[in-house]
């Protein structure tokens, strides 16, 4: 499904997905009908999963990320997978290996908050163990496929 004109066009576009065609046809090389072609067939066949915006969360009062690695017990795993899910604070999920369950990434504004985060999972929804690091220096974020500058 990815050729040549793909590996070019979409490094530009997730740079910024706000571009409008035209900037996205001088920026590429191709003409607006054929962006506008992609587009569509990234869209029907769900290459791009969304266009979205990366925030600030410090600027938002979310100063405290924190990465928790997961444990739960076999029979509520699947019952903590749909909470994590759709909690607020969490900004991304995924399921790992090498012992643990799950991997959480998520944003507070305070460390009242993490704790109780922490509580509230291990207490209600059968975690075993918990290991938590904060994030100090986001160094890099969401580089892959990028166009070099």
């Amino acid at each position: 499904i990815v050729d040549r004109r793909d590996l070019l066009f979409l490094p530009a576009l997730r740079m910024n997905a706000r571009m409008g065609l035209t900037e996205l046809g001088k920026l590429t090389g191709f003409p607006i009908s054929s962006i506008h072609e992609r587009l569509k067939v990234y869209d029907k066949t769900k290459l791009v999963k969304r266009y979205t915006a990366l925030l600030d969360f410090m600027s938002l009062g979310y100063g405290i990320r924190a990465l928790f690695f997961v444990v739960a017990h076999k029979q509520k795993r699947d019952v903590l997978r749909s909470f994590l899910s759709v909690f607020p604070a969490v900004n991304t999920l995924a399921k790992i290996n090498h012992g643990y369950d799950f991997f959480v990434d998520a944003v507070f504004r305070s460390m009242q908050d993490v704790d109780a985060f922490k509580e509230l999972i291990c207490q209600e929804y059968g975690v075993k163990d918990v290991q938590i690091h904060y994030v100090i220096e986001g160094i890099k974020e969401e580089g892959f496929f990028m166009k070099d500058d």
